[in-house]
C-alpha cells in the first residue's frame, strides 16, 4: 500500500501548491485568462442599497450568457454610443424595475426598455431598473433622484413576481428612506464570500462548471422539471405561504401588504411631483405553467391602481392567449432563457409589443 501513501502525498502537495498560487496570484491569472467575473458594473449605494456604476462600459455575465452593458453618467443602463445617451435630468419616461427591466443577458436594443426607447424616439427615455430591486428600493431610489433634481413626466414601474419574496426576506425600508439588508449574511454565504476572496481562480472555475452543468441539464429536463410548481419565490401567486414556509419573517400575504405599503408611498411621492404612474405586471414561467390569467398578481395590483396609478398595464392576457395557442411548455421554451426565469430576446419583444398595445404612453 506504499503507492497509495505516495499518491496521497503527491495529491496533497499538488493541492497545497495550487491553493497557494491561487491565494497570491489568482486574480492575476483570472485577468490574463479572460475568465474574470463580469460584474456588470454593480455597486453598493448608501441610500437605496445598490445600483449600476456611472459611465460603465463592458461585458456582463448572466449564467452562461455574456452581453454588453453600458451606463450613462447617472448610472442608468443606456445605449453604448455616448452621444446617444441620456444627459438631462428632465426625463419624459422612466422605467423602474428589477433584472427584467435592467435586461439581464440581453443587449440593450433587444431589451423591452430598449425597444420602447426606440419606439418613443422623440422622448427622453431612461432605464432606472437594476437587478434585485423591489418596491422598497423603487420608492427610495425615486425619492433620491427627485431630491437630486430629476424631473419625470411618466414613470413605468414594472412589478416583478419576485418583488414580494424580496420584500419578505431581503430588504428593510427605514424611516429615513434608506434601504438596508433585512438580516445578517448566513454562515454559508460568508464562507462563499471568503472562498471567493481567498481562492478567486478556483472559485471562478467552480462557478463556470456549475453554469455549464446547469445549462446542460436543460437539454435533458422538461420545462416543468426546470420550473417546479412549489417554489415560494414565485408560487405565492397561486399558493398561500405561512411565514415559516416563506423565508421565516412574514407570510406571503403579509409580504404582499408590505409591498403595497411601499408602492403607496411611491404613488404619493409621484402625485406630489406631478408624475404619472404606470404600473405593469408580467408572468414568470411558473405563472404560465401553473397559474391562470386571473392571477393574484394582476388582481391585487389592479385594485391598487384604482386609486394610486395613472394606468394599470396587465400583460398577462396577451401572454396567456399566446401560450394557449402554441402550448404552455412550447411557449415557455420560446420566450424565456433556458433554465432561467428571465425573458430571452423573443420574450422581451413580446413584452414590449404587449406594453405598446396596452399603454397610453404610445398613443401620445
Amino acid at each position: 500500500m506504499n503507492w497509495i501513501k505516495a499518491l496521497s502525498g503527491l495529491l496533497g502537495r499538488t493541492l497545497l501548491i495550487w491553493l497557494t498560487l491561487d491565494f497570491f496570484a489568482g486574480n492575476y491569472i483570472l485577468s490574463i485568462s479572460g475568465l474574470a467575473k463580469n460584474t456588470g458594473g454593480g455597486v453598493k449605494h448608501d441610500v437605496y442599497h445598490h445600483d449600476l456604476k456611472p459611465s460603465f462600459s463592458g461585458k456582463a455575465g448572466w449564467g452562461y450568457l455574456e452581453y454588453e452593458i453600458c451606463t450613462n453618467e447617472f448610472g442608468f443602463r443606456d445605449k453604448c454610443e455616448q452621444d446617444a445617451q441620456i444627459k438631462s435630468k428632465e426625463l419624459d419616461v422612466a422605467f423602474l424595475g428589477d433584472s427584467f427591466t435592467q435586461g439581464v443577458g440581453i443587449d440593450w436594443d433587444k431589451t423591452y426598455v430598449g425597444l420602447a426607447s426606440l419606439s418613443l424616439n422623440k422622448m427622453k427615455v431612461a432605464n432606472l431598473g437594476v437587478s434585485s430591486y423591489a418596491p422598497s428600493i423603487y420608492y427610495s431610489k425615486l425619492k433620491y433622484l427627485l431630491n437630486e433634481g430629476f424631473q419625470i413626466n411618466d414613470l413605468v414601474v414594472a412589478l416583478d413576481i419576485s418583488d414580494i419574496s424580496d420584500e419578505a426576506r431581503r430588504y428593510v425600508l427605514l424611516e429615513d428612506g434608506t434601504v438596508k439588508d433585512r438580516k445578517e449574511p448566513r454562515t454559508l454565504d460568508q464562507i462563499k464570500k471568503f472562498n471567493e476572496w481567498a481562492f478567486p481562480f478556483t472559485y471562478r472555475l467552480n462557478r463556470l462548471y456549475r453554469d455549464f452543468k446547469k445549462q446542460s441539464a436543460h437539454k435533458v429536463k422538461t420545462v416543468k422539471e426546470m420550473h417546479r410548481m412549489d417554489n415560494p419565490q414565485y408560487a405565492w401567486t397561486y399558493n398561500d405561504y405561512p411565514a415559516e414556509e416563506f423565508y421565516g419573517f412574514v407570510s406571503s400575504r403579509e409580504a404582499l401588504d408590505i409591498s403595497r405599503k411601499h408602492m403607496t408611498m411611491l404613488s404619493n411621492l409621484a402625485k406630489a411631483n406631478n408624475i404619472r404612474l404606470h404600473l405593469m405586471v408580467y408572468p414568470w414561467p411558473a405563472q404560465i405553467l401553473y397559474d391562470n390569467v386571473d392571477t393574484l398578481q394582476s388582481k391585487f395590483w389592479k385594485e391598487f391602481c384604482n386609486s394610486n396609478c395613472y394606468e394599470f398595464i396587465d400583460t398577462f392576457p396577451d401572454f396567456f392567449a399566446e401560450a394557449k395557442h402554441v402550448g404552455k411548455e412550447n411557449f415557455v421554451e420560446s420566450m424565456y432563457i433556458p433554465n432561467d426565469v428571465h425573458f430571452n430576446e423573443e420574450g422581451n419583444e413580446f413584452l414590449f409589443r404587449s406594453l405598446k398595445r396596452n399603454s397610453k404612453l404610445f398613443s401620445k
